[in-house]
């Protein structure tokens, strides 16, 4: 039980300082299981272990390096099926999922993979010598990634098991905890991590791969909005957007560019091989300009047609394929070398948030308003600011600039779900939608197979 997974060689170790610099973490081979007393000798190779977590988040399941971006958002009505016959596609697309669909496993796996690297973190870290300013910075990255994990895990399948150690035992035979203690945690995580972590990006060389103090601002404004939770939403979205280390992109190529000025954390993406790349551009592209086969996944009908005229987005995130005569995602491009770096947490997002809580507060329009926040983001967009002046067309107005901004970046199908909206609008959008149809994904066959402490499964499978 004191081994740890997602252990690296010493050759990892001694290049831990070059994950946001150079890759060259991620790029050596893992070892099995390496003694704990080894894996955190000292602070590089804790800083080894701290990079592990994103690298496994990276990694395992098939999700954050592709499918997050590109398969997912089958669920609701921003995506279809193109040119697949893949089981686990079409049962998202139909919204019929069988309980060992990958997609559905993928997401399990990749997200308590990446736990219990950040469980064994927290575990450990604190053991090894180093200056309190780093030792923090490690603390708050691990706490800051566990709740991330959690939030997500949470709302594609409600209740979870809450696993805080890396004891094998323990892990193997827990029940599935209330949603409610679940978002408690998560409240928790953030709350810590943002009080622990460094403020910007300089001392990840700015690149946007690692998390910093804004990073826990967002996401904690984030889960607020999910929480219904106004006032500490718009807080601290506010505390976010006002921190210098949360530019603005100026155009939609700075916007989608890796390291991208707006972003707050994007998850890494190399060439240097396939297993490193991010894949969404592939199955969300035409394969050559030449190509008369539609992408894998095309936009939904519902996507396409919520751009207003004049809307640049309209061509900056998407594109038209006259071979195919097909829409298609234009927003990872990078078909060649798989180097587009998907976008987590952005300043878009964050003004978005803050304009729905202040909407929900009352504070529609006039200075420091909903409507000067969406405005900004229809400004960018070549649109003119937006007509609402009513509580109810303002939320309306925002859900509007979520659904085109974050297209394919894995918004939609939440938002849906935790504004209510999900039923009314999936059965106008799919043919094959119910009333029973579940909004909550299964629990993988495999999993409750190993541990029957998970049962109940979801209702509806």
């Amino acid at each position: 039980m004191r081994y740890l997974r997602f252990i690296y060689t010493i050759a990892m170790l001694a290049a831990a300082g070059e994950f946001a610099a150079c890759n060259k973490l991620v790029e050596a081979t893992p070892v099995g299981r390496v003694p704990v007393e080894i894996a955190y000798v000292d602070s590089v190779a804790a800083e080894a272990n701290v990079n592990g977590m994103y690298y496994s988040l990276q990694q395992n399941g098939n999700i954050y390096n592709g499918g997050f971006y590109a398969i997912l958002p089958l669920l609701s009505d921003e995506a279809a099926i193109g040119n697949s016959s893949t089981s686990f596609y079409l049962e998202l697309a139909n919204n019929r999922l069988l309980t060992n669909n990958a997609i559905a496993s993928g997401l399990w796996t990749n997200n308590y993979k990446t736990i219990y690297q950040a469980n064994s973190v927290l575990e450990n870290v604190g053991k090894v010598p180093m200056s309190r300013e780093r030792m923090n910075r490690y603390l708050g990255e691990a706490h800051f990634v566990r709740g991330y994990c959690y939030f997500i895990l949470s709302q594609y399948f409600g209740k979870v098991p809450l696993s805080v150690s890396t004891d094998f035992k323990t892990n193997g035979s827990l029940s599935r905890s209330d949603t409610a203690v679940i978002n408690d945690f998560i409240m928790d995580e953030l709350t810590q991590a943002e009080t622990l972590l460094p403020g910007g990006f300089a001392g990840y060389g700015n690149k946007k791969i690692r998390v910093c103090r804004e990073t826990a601002q967002a996401m904690l404004a984030r889960v607020c909005l999910f929480r219904k939770d106004w006032a500490n939403a718009e807080t601290w979205a506010t505390k976010a957007i006002n921190s210098p280390a949360a530019g603005f992109a100026d155009t939609y190529e700075d916007v989608l560019k890796p390291n991208s000025p707006e972003s707050l954390w994007e998850i890494w993406a190399a060439s240097t091989s396939y297993a490193y790349r991010n894949s969404a551009a592939s199955m969300l592209m035409p394969s050559s300009p030449a190509s008369t086969f539609k992408p894998a996944v095309v936009p939904g009908a519902g996507l396409l047609n919520a751009f207003e005229a004049g809307d640049k987005r309209q061509t900056a995130y998407l594109a038209f394929s006259t071979s195919s005569q097909t829409s298609y995602v234009y927003k990872y491009r990078d078909l060649q070398n798989g180097m587009d770096q998907g976008k987590i947490l952005r300043i878009s997002e964050t003004y978005l948030v803050r304009a729905e809580a202040r909407a929900m507060q009352n504070n529609v329009t006039g200075s420091g308003s909903a409507a000067e926040d969406v405005d900004k983001i229809r400004a960018r967009a070549g649109l003119a600011g937006t007509p609402a002046t009513t509580r109810e067309a303002m939320v309306d107005a925002v859900m509007q600039e979520r659904f085109v901004e974050l297209m394919f970046e894995n918004h939609r199908w939440l938002d849906l779900k935790r504004t209510g909206r999900i039923r009314a609008v999936m059965a106008l959008a799919k043919p094959t939608w119910k009333p029973e149809t579940p909004i909550l994904l299964p629990v993988p066959a495999a999993e409750i197979g190993a541990n029957a402490n998970l049962l109940p499964q979801n209702e509806g499978y």
